[in-house]
């Protein structure tokens, strides 16, 4: 194995521990979500909140440098939906689905 293979293989090692990461933080955030769902169901809130969102896709934007600011603020926005995904289905599943479109803001 030549020196450019080594490094590749290094740094794809590193990108693999990375994704295990991600990945435990992905289930951990899925997670907080539902339990999110389950009070909003209990309180009767809408599975958006816009202010929320806002909130968060700022803090996500700070938390980088500009070059990756709109990158992070796309991801978070996938989480976001996936998140909100999830809350629906619970909502559903508990006979309470809120449709996005018939939500009062």
């Amino acid at each position: 194995m030549n020196a450019v293979d080594e490094a590749l293989a290094d740094l794809r090692r590193e990108i693999d521990a990375v994704d295990a990461e991600l990945a435990r933080l992905f289930e951990r955030r899925l997670d907080a979500a539902q339990r999110i769902g389950r009070l909003k169901a209990a309180a009767g809130l809408p599975v958006t909140d816009a202010a929320r969102e806002a909130a968060v896709l700022a803090a996500a934007r700070a938390r980088v440098s500009p070059a990756n600011a709109a990158s992070f603020e796309k991801l978070t926005r996938l989480l976001m939906q996936i998140s909100k995904e999830r809350q629906q289905e619970l909502l559903a599943a508990t006979g309470e689905h809120l449709e996005y479109s018939k939500l009062k803001w």
